[in-house]
């Protein structure tokens, strides 16, 4: 039996849809399995999907199934004037991210009204700077005011995830809320920063491994306290705005006084680095081996040239360790919080246990986890 005709739908909000999310007629046609000339007819009127069409248009979208049925055109919203582009495709025109920004965006304001119903104060992340600014001025500045000593951050290395989830937790603390998404290449988007306050957002990518990951949260932070949020990605480096903000968390991270100290920089009298050398130093400052190449670049220890030279070893071995991590079964309710963060999280519990919110609720703003599954996340 075949599924009937979703009379009715709105042929206008449909084109309205897939130009909001960023697609171009091709894309959803090839998602849809229709050839563009038969989906067009959608968006024209001369025809209308099945109700089975129009559920999955909905979930490509990201719009109930209802919504298609409306009369009035809605307005689109852009993004903030401060994304920049991605290499060759705008950020506008790049559905997923305009997605996880937009969720990202729909979080925090669901976190801050939660948290004037609930009564709960809100830490100022108040921290300022120029990109005209030293950066190491900067990065001494960044750890006075999150006061987390070098030594205490040494400490962190027993566990992969262990720098990570207390850069997070610190963060957080000072009110700065630290999402994680997947489902993105990081060579499309490693990281993203919102900077609205109070507030402000860090997206950070987990198809990178953990301690890139840190390179990156320090890297948004130097985005929110020049006041130059956005997207970033790996082909961006060019730019001085880019090249402050990895110099920022190069100094965070990698102290030059530190860094010089290490008895394997000392004994080191060329330019070429051992790989293990890169290993047992990167591991010490919960940073990647690419991150800790370049501080030595940066204090003269190292060259471009041999940079050059290794970064496709570490590319191939990345993208080995990235199909491993695809192949490991991560429990549900662990990435549930994973991507929503503690932070997020507490307000939303805290909400549903006062009864400002309903499971529905919940669920939807966890980022729509059924209902069975809630218990898993609490």
């Amino acid at each position: 039996m075949k599924t009937p005709k979703a009379n009715g739908t709105n042929p206008k909000i449909l084109e309205w849809a897939r130009k909001n999310a960023g697609y171009k007629i091709e894309e959803v046609a090839k998602k849809m399995n229709k050839k563009v000339d038969k989906f067009s007819l959608w968006e024209t009127g001369e025809d209308v999907p099945t109700f089975k069409q129009l559920s999955k248009l909905s979930k490509i979208y990201r719009y109930p199934s209802a919504f298609f049925f409306d009369d009035t055109i809605p307005k689109s919203r852009p993004l903030p004037v401060d994304y920049r582009t991605m290499p060759y495709r705008p950020v506008e025109n790049f559905p997923e991210i305009k997605f996880e920004i937009e969720s990202a965006n729909e979080k925090r304001e669901i976190a801050l009204d939660l948290s004037n119903k609930l009564g709960l104060s809100i830490h100022n992340f108040d921290l300022n700077c120029s990109i005209d600014d030293n950066p190491e001025e900067v990065a001494n500045n960044i750890r006075d005011y999150l006061e987390i000593p070098i030594e205490k951050q040494f400490k962190w290395v027993k566990e992969e995830y262990s720098s990570l989830n207390n850069w997070k937790t610190i963060l957080e603390q000072k009110g700065v809320i630290v999402f994680q998404f997947s489902g993105i290449a990081p060579k499309e988007i490693r990281g993203y920063s919102i900077n609205k306050k109070p507030l402000p957002v860090i997206g950070v990518n987990t198809g990178d491994s953990p301690n890139t990951r840190n390179f990156s949260i320090f890297h948004e932070i130097a985005h929110i306290v020049s006041g130059t949020a956005g997207v970033c990605n790996m082909e961006n480096r060019d730019k001085k705005i880019e090249r402050f903000c990895d110099s920022v968390a190069g100094n965070f991270l990698i102290p030059s006084n530190y860094l010089l100290n290490e008895k394997l920089v000392k004994e080191n009298d060329g330019m070429i680095w051992d790989k293990d050398d890169l290993y047992k130093l990167s591991k010490k400052y919960s940073v990647s081996m690419e991150s800790m190449l370049i501080a030595l670049i940066d204090n003269k220890k190292s060259t471009w040239k041999f940079y050059k030279k290794t970064k496709e070893e570490w590319q191939r071995k990345k993208d080995i360790e990235n199909q491993k991590s695809e192949d490991i079964h991560i429990p549900y309710h662990k990435r549930v919080s994973s991507w929503n963060g503690k932070y997020y999280m507490s307000i939303l519990f805290e909400a549903y246990n006062n009864k400002l919110i309903n499971r529905n609720n919940l669920s939807s703003y966890l980022g729509d986890v059924k209902i069975e599954h809630i218990h898993c996340v609490c």
